[in-house]
């Protein structure tokens, strides 16, 4: 994406050397570089709405129709999240033991919106007994691990912070990515009794739990998150 913002500080816009102005200094990662990732993520987000949550009229106008058109989205958004998830910087990669405060939450933001648009992106092509998934890819599959990381970056998150629900460490997406990830396991574990996939139903029930103890600490500020507990 073009025009992105200068990955420089606010401090570093001004220099008594014209020539160091605008720069970041050598070894120090801008906090903005959490902004431009964010941007390209939501663009993968915003096409993936135009096209596998579009309207069927609307897939119709636009020629969005068939198995084999299906089949190209999914694998083009399959290749842009693994180009985005390539393209973060080492500062942001996640890291649970990461010491900066700052960067350890945007990279569990960053991280935790990934996971959850990866689910996202496979959950509309989970087979069920009575409509089997028109595509190749294990949508099941990736939509359990994609669910488990993401409840395994914010529980993190969640127990790292003193209070998550009064301070900006703990986004106020986390609700509908940590209800969506819950539910997704929970297809899981009925899932894969039909479809023969190898499911440890003790272990995804932890996580939902896990889930379900961050959203009814949320509901303290919002709402929504009480009502999807």
């Amino acid at each position: 994406m073009k025009n992105l913002p200068v990955e420089c500080d606010d401090e570093y816009w001004i220099h008594e050397d014209p020539q160091l102005a605008f720069k970041q200094p050598p070894g120090k990662p801008s906090t903005v570089a959490y902004f431009n990732c964010s941007i390209r993520l939501n663009q993968i987000l915003a096409f993936a709405l135009r096209t596998i949550y579009s309207i069927n009229k609307s897939k119709v106008l636009l020629g969005f129709v068939g198995q084999q058109w299906e089949q190209h989205i999914v694998a083009e958004l399959d290749s842009a999240l693994n180009k985005w998830i390539d393209s973060v910087p080492d500062h942001l990669r996640w890291d649970p033991n990461k010491e900066d405060g700052v960067f350890f939450n945007q990279s569990a933001s960053l991280y935790a919106t990934y996971y959850h648009l990866q689910g996202l992106v496979h959950r509309p092509f989970i087979p069920s007994p009575h409509k089997p998934s028109p595509l190749s890819f294990p949508s099941l599959a990736i939509c359990t691990n994609a669910a488990r990381s993401c409840i395994h970056v914010l529980d993190v998150q969640y127990r790292r912070c003193d209070d998550p629900i009064y301070t900006n460490q703990f986004q106020q997406f986390s609700h509908v990515a940590l209800f969506a990830s819950g539910i997704a396991l929970l297809l899981s574990i009925w899932g894969g009794q039909h479809s023969g996939v190898s499911i440890v139903p003790a272990r995804e029930m932890a996580d939902v739990h896990k889930a379900m103890k961050m959203l009814k600490a949320l509901e303290r500020r919002w709402h929504t998150a009480g009502k999807m507990w």
